[in-house]
């Protein structure tokens, strides 16, 4: 099992009326499966429609806030995640990242607010500013995708990476080495695994996208692929 001792941590917080970290879905399934053995019952935060991350508590609600960022430029997910990566803040302390109509939120875990709010004055390039909002805002929020067609040889991952983010093979090799490549939130490192309908590929420092499946087999058996990427 991926991540055996954040998961035990996670179910032995909960156990004991703490809340849980932030978890990805397949982190979120093994918690809930130990607190199902001991039949312990718990609640689960979910703050918003599409969200990707959720929190397991007992009684206690998660000590959480939202955080808007405030930008004169047009920021990208993974100009918001890569300055959270450059300030070291661990992923488990933060929820999903939003990008409505150039609104962009984040979902913390206090205990990280203050370093945030006093410590970071710029993501990427640009100059930023923080202000707290009411978690509701975002309740109803769903997320907003570009659709992508690509055409590819084979549906072998390394094959199907490298047209998505149109760069080299030797490029994508290394983000295997580097375990900068998930599907379904796990860490992959072996290239020629074939992807399969409504995977979740996460590909650090590119994007998120969602294989939704073979378009056309041309002519010359080569695949037109789709994808939707989160904006």
């Amino acid at each position: 099992m991926e991540n055996s001792l954040f998961i035990k941590n996670n179910y032995e917080k909960v156990k004991r009326n703490d809340y849980s970290n932030f978890l990805e879905p397949n982190e979120y399934k093994y918690v809930c499966s130990m607190l199902n053995k001991e039949h312990i019952k718990y609640n689960t935060f979910i703050p918003f429609i599409d969200a990707t991350k959720y929190i397991i508590y007992k009684d206690t609600l998660p000590d959480i806030s939202l955080i808007k960022i405030h930008c004169k430029s047009i920021l990208e997910h993974k100009d918001i995640l890569g300055t959270l990566f450059k300030h070291d803040i661990l992923p488990h302390k933060y929820g999903d990242i939003i990008i409505d109509n150039n609104n962009y939120y984040l979902i913390i875990d206090n205990s990280i607010k203050k370093y945030i709010l006093y410590n970071i004055d710029k993501i990427g390039k640009y100059n930023v500013s923080f202000t707290e909002e009411d978690i509701d805002i975002i309740k109803d929020y769903k997320y907003d995708y570009e659709e992508l067609n690509i055409l590819v040889s084979s549906l072998r991952l390394d094959n199907v990476l490298s047209s998505l983010i149109n760069t080299s093979r030797k490029t994508i090799e290394d983000l295997f080495n580097e375990k900068y490549i998930r599907i379904n939130y796990q860490i992959v490192t072996k290239k020629t695994l074939s992807i399969h309908d409504n995977d979740i590929i996460s590909i650090r420092k590119y994007g998120k996208y969602i294989f939704k499946g073979v378009n056309k087999i041309t002519s010359k058996n080569k695949y037109i692929l789709c994808f939707h990427k989160y904006k």
